[in-house]
């Protein structure tokens, strides 16, 4: 029972008695964002809508990337204040980053993204469960092009602390090309650097 417990605390699920982090705040260990950057031609202009302490955004600059980086709220990196899903306009034609989980904001992210803000590239981190979860159709009419799996527990830490607790939830990269996709969505293996 305390495993199932812990394992709803970090996918976002309802815990009785229990309660997400405020405002949904995981960063993520940066292996994840290196990982995708080594098989994907990233563009050279990106925009991360959820930056938090910068776990996503810092490697992609130190790789010469352009990052625009904001938060709904200030954590001390980026521009705090922003909410993506009340933006009418992109910051840039490719996005990247890890939303938060809780109660519809994913689908509402990669509807904003797709059909609000009409990206071109969208990469967003997720657990790869979520692809055969959804029954409602909603990555049938958003196809990702592609699903980069981890073959390792990515680190996610709970407000940014990567002391606590974590690793238990399998991870992908999820990557749209634009909002239509015909072809059949290819999954890939990450394999973690030194493996």
């Amino acid at each position: 029972m305390k495993q199932h417990l812990q394992t709803r605390r970090l996918t976002g699920a309802p815990v009785p008695g229990g309660a997400r982090e405020p405002r949904n705040f995981y960063a993520t260990e940066e292996a994840a964002t290196l990982a995708l950057a080594k098989v994907e031609r990233l563009p050279p202009v990106l925009w991360e809508p959820c930056c938090g302490q910068g776990h996503i955004a810092a490697p992609l600059g130190r790789l010469g990337h352009r990052v625009i980086a904001t938060d709904l709220v200030d954590r001390g990196f980026g521009r705090g204040g922003i909410d993506f899903l009340r933006t009418t306009r992109a910051a840039a034609p490719a996005l990247i980053t890890n939303p938060p989980y809780g109660q519809g904001q994913v689908e509402a992210f990669i509807v904003h993204a797709l059909a609000g803000l009409r990206l071109t590239w969208f990469a967003l981190f997720l657990p790869w469960r979520f692809y055969p979860a959804y029954r409602d159709g909603l990555l049938d009419r958003f196809k990702p092009a592609r699903l980069w799996c981890f073959t390792w527990r990515v680190k996610t830490a709970i407000g940014g602390d990567f002391t606590r607790r974590h690793g238990l939830i399998d991870f992908a990269w999820y990557l749209w090309l634009g909002r239509r996709h015909d072809a059949p969505t290819v999954v890939h293996r990450l394999l973690r650097e030194g493996t």
